[in-house]
């Protein structure tokens, strides 16, 4: 299996693995394996989602990214917080019911 992360979801990885509970354990062992990928493109659009709609929308940095990985794999999302991404006209936002 191959994981594959953003540079920022790392830093949450680095952050866990602080501690000496299983968790930190298990971020350890994910930054320390040989399978694991960083998905640069993820990264850059999601850098790119701030600048663009930060100031005019308040978009923050865990929403670009969820809308950048949704947006360059394209899957569909579906979210109850349909006004953080309703203004970027190319994601594709499914109805929440």
């Amino acid at each position: 299996m191959t994981i594959i992360l953003t540079y920022l979801n790392s830093g949450v990885l680095i952050a866990a693995a602080r501690g000496t509970d299983i968790l930190s354990l298990k971020a350890t062992s994910i930054l320390d394996s040989k399978q694991r990928q960083f998905n640069d493109h993820i990264s850059s659009f999601t850098v790119e989602l701030i600048k663009t709609y930060r100031l005019s929308h308040g978009l923050l940095m865990s929403d670009a990214l969820i809308a950048a990985t949704s947006m360059i794999n394209n899957f569909p999302l579906l979210t109850k917080n349909q006004s953080d991404y309703r203004f970027i006209p190319e994601i594709n936002l499914l109805p929440y019911p």
